[in-house]
């Protein structure tokens, strides 16, 4: 039915220039060479390239194979070096290597503060750390959290600070399925982070700020000021800001979380989506105005300057990079008058980004903007092809319809791996929220085009509102229905490789109608069920006790096959966080969908717990144990919040295997309990510093 002639790989040349570049690149993340042994190998590999210019034509020809080879290999190469250099530890001038003798550093603030909770965040560039009496110039990035003391805290972009507090290294909580925060850090070259009170830091009286960025961040505070102003409600407005900026502070978690059920969270994660809806609004006014349509490289550089303008205005996320590459290189064609492979221009724009970031293959949103891109390219006709429609209204509906198809196609089986579930109604959320919102954000930036009319901003603003509010009860609708989402997925990476595989061999038996393509189809589907039942076999005959690491409460999951009990105590606020950040991202790492109130494996009396053949008592306050003669054995002594117990006087009534401590308690406590554990012999495992402690009764 729909063939190619011509092979991909010819028709999008940089396509073979990418894949060696990613295999390079992830070769070095996982098996890291050291940079002498990558220049080696680049001088030689290039030497080898080069030496076939001194061939004559007949020789060049016969043996143009090697010299492919020798260039993609010089391509490998090159994506080992660009992911060693992209490690701040690898730069000799790097903080880091003079963190453990430095007195003090000198910072610079690399952008706003944004205010969480009793704390101010944002990032600084390490100038210099102070040995002795000597300041050392110095690099790196690193994370600062300033608590907020009420009065304001008078720092901006650009300011330099001079701080005695040791940074300390990022950390992860350490439970079951939950966010790698580090490794998330890491990629953006951040390793440390410090903690800072009023005293802990002097503001000097040096600002150095980049004049592109302090425009940016001021017209970033401008456009938050007028939504603000005109958009009052706090639901329509934090959606309002991440819609129009990517700004994320005040979006309301329900909110968030109705979006994602429903498949729809791209619309306020900024993506292509909205720079290419500002792509075509730009050329819609500029083929309008008389001196700059009839001129291509005016067009041209306004159209490109705009672009990448609200692309740093909106944080560069790895998606609106992604567009901002993809549409400079169609302008470009367009400026010259050239056209190319649409594949060869997406595979050219990941190639310049992975060049200028490696660790963006690593990034979320980088991979499935891709994936979707190129499912759209690749599917959507044949899609759309598939139904033959005559009226208007319904073909432009069945391409809407094809292009949601084509995207899903290709970005759910990553979605499946990351977030375990899966939008039933994401073909109808998209249907209707798709539309919505793109009017949504033309009314928003006509609001602040129009901002100082109050007559006309009153009415902008208002209407955006209430088409925000239409907006996002249809979302919590879709997203309240039972049947609207399917939660708690199995996916590992195996699973998910073998499910990209299964799609690819039938989207080649489409195309190519080959025996083979079934045969692989067929292998792969029979692979990936017995991924499914394998797993599905492990996750029903599974018993778990999860002591999990929270700080503010005591949290334990107790779990049999699909079932969890945990046991209450909570107030509304902590208990919302903690399934939140905690236990429902426990739950779905270990396959638990079904809350119970009274596990049969469970027996309860006040403060111990019998699950299965484990004994488990917690002490939570001050208590005196009487001396026993025989002291009762129990597996697992659970101190929790602060109690002021001494192990010496609770070994006397208590015989524990494992001594367990909180993430609730301080850490004066947790080092006073290990000493006396260690004189006692006991053994000890700290939460807090440890992470969770999952004990394993399958």
């Amino acid at each position: 039915m729909y063939s190619y002639s011509i092979p991909i790989w010819k028709e999008a040349p940089f396509i073979r220039l990418l894949l060696p570049l990613i295999l390079g690149i992830c070769f070095q993340k996982y098996f890291p060479n050291h940079i002498n042994y990558l220049l080696l190998g680049m001088f030689f590999i290039t030497s080898v390239f080069l030496s076939f210019y001194f061939l004559s034509i007949s020789l060049q020809y016969k043996y143009r194979k090697i010299q492919s080879a020798a260039l993609l290999l010089m391509v490998f190469i090159f994506g080992l070096f660009i992911k060693w250099q992209s490690a701040s530890f690898n730069n000799k001038y790097w903080y880091g290597h003079h963190l453990l003798k430095s007195r003090a550093m000198l910072l610079r603030i690399n952008e706003p503060l944004l205010l969480k909770s009793d704390f101010f965040k944002t990032t600084a560039e390490v100038k210099g750390v102070v040995l002795k009496k000597a300041l050392i110039n110095c690099d790196g990035k690193i994370q600062l959290y300033i608590r907020n003391n009420k009065k304001g805290i008078d720092l901006n972009y650009g300011d330099y600070i001079l701080i005695n507090s040791k940074p300390i290294d990022i950390r992860n909580t350490l439970n079951p399925g939950s966010f790698d925060f580090k490794q998330y850090q890491s990629d953006q070259q951040i390793y440390h982070q410090v903690y800072l009170k009023e005293n802990n830091y002097v503001k000097l009286n040096f600002i150095e700020s980049n004049q592109i960025f302090s425009f940016i961040f001021s017209l970033k505070n401008y456009t938050l000021s007028i939504l603000k102003k005109y958009i009052h409600h706090p639901s329509e407005l934090g959606i309002a800001e991440a819609l129009l900026i990517g700004y994320k502070n005040d979006l309301d978690n329900e909110i968030v979380d109705a979006y994602s059920k429903t498949g729809v969270i791209h619309i306020i994660a900024i993506s292509g989506l909205h720079l290419g809806l500002i792509y075509l609004l730009l050329i819609w006014l500029l083929d309008r105005v008389p001196v700059i349509k009839n001129s291509r490289f005016i067009k041209f550089s306004i159209l490109i300057l705009s672009l990448w303008m609200f692309s740093l205005l909106t944080g560069s996320s790895a998606s609106v990079l992604r567009s901002a590459v993809m549409f400079t290189c169609v302008a470009l064609g367009k400026l010259f008058n050239r056209e190319s492979s649409i594949y060869n221009s997406l595979s050219a724009s990941a190639f310049v980004l992975l060049c200028y970031n490696p660790n963006l293959l690593w990034d979320v949103g980088f991979q499935l903007s891709y994936l979707a891109i190129f499912g759209i390219v690749l599917l959507q006709k044949p899609i759309q092809h598939f139904i033959n429609t005559k009226g208007v209204f319904q073909r432009k509906l069945w391409e809407m319809i094809s292009i949601t198809l084509a995207a899903q196609i290709f970005t759910f089986p990553i979605c499946l791996y990351y977030f375990h579930q899966f939008p039933v109604l994401f073909l109808i959320s998209n249907l209707i929220s798709v539309p919505l919102s793109t009017i949504i954000l033309f009314m928003e930036i006509v609001l602040i085009l129009f901002s100082n009319i109050p007559m006309i901003a009153d009415f902008i603003g208002a209407m955006t509102e209430q088409s925000i509010k239409l907006l996002n009860g249809f979302i919590s609708f879709i997203s309240s229905l039972l049947f609207s989402n399917i939660e708690n997925i199995y996916s590992d990476l195996l699973s998910t490789i073998i499910l990209y595989a299964f799609l690819i061999s039938v989207i080649l038996l489409f195309f190519r109608k080959n025996k083979l393509y079934l045969k692989l189809s067929l292998i792969s589907l029979s692979m990936f069920c017995c991924c499914l039942t394998t797993a599905a076999i492990k996750i029903n005959s599974q018993k778990k006790i999860i002591f999990y690491n929270y700080s503010k409460k005591n949290a334990i999951d107790f779990i049999v096959g699909k079932v969890f009990y945990f046991n209450e105590g909570l107030n509304d606020s902590d208990k919302s966080n903690l399934k939140r950040n905690v236990l429902i991202l426990g739950r779905k790492y270990y396959g638990a969908s079904i809350e119970s109130k009274d596990l049969q494996e469970l027996y309860i009396k006040d403060k111990l717990f019998q699950f299965q053949n484990k004994l488990i008592l917690v002490i939570d306050s001050s208590i005196k144990y009487k001396p026993s003669e025989n002291p009762v054995t129990i597996d697992f002594l659970y101190v929790a919040n602060n109690s002021r117990v001494e192990m010496t006087n609770v070994v006397q009534a208590i015989k524990p295997k494992i001594v367990l401590f909180a993430s609730s308690n301080k850490n004066y406590f947790i080092k006073k309990w290990q000493q006396e554990c260690n004189k006692l012999g006991l053994v000890y495992f700290s939460i807090k510093d440890s992470g969770a402690y999952v004990c394993n009764l399958d």
